[in-house]
């Protein structure tokens, strides 16, 4: 397995705030608008991942 670059470490990071933040918000009132922010980021950041 090939080292992870710093570029792909900082995305990973990235990534687990997103699904972490998203999954605190889960389920509270008033959260769709963030929620659909943080599901673009996310699915964003997935597609970089799977880029690289």
């Amino acid at each position: 397995m090939k080292q992870k670059t710093k570029e792909r470490r900082k995305y990973e990071k990235e990534l687990l705030f997103y699904l972490a933040l998203f999954n605190e918000l889960k389920g509270r009132e008033g959260a769709q608008k963030t929620l659909s922010f943080l599901n673009d980021e996310i699915d964003k950041l997935i597609e970089i991942l799977k880029q690289m």
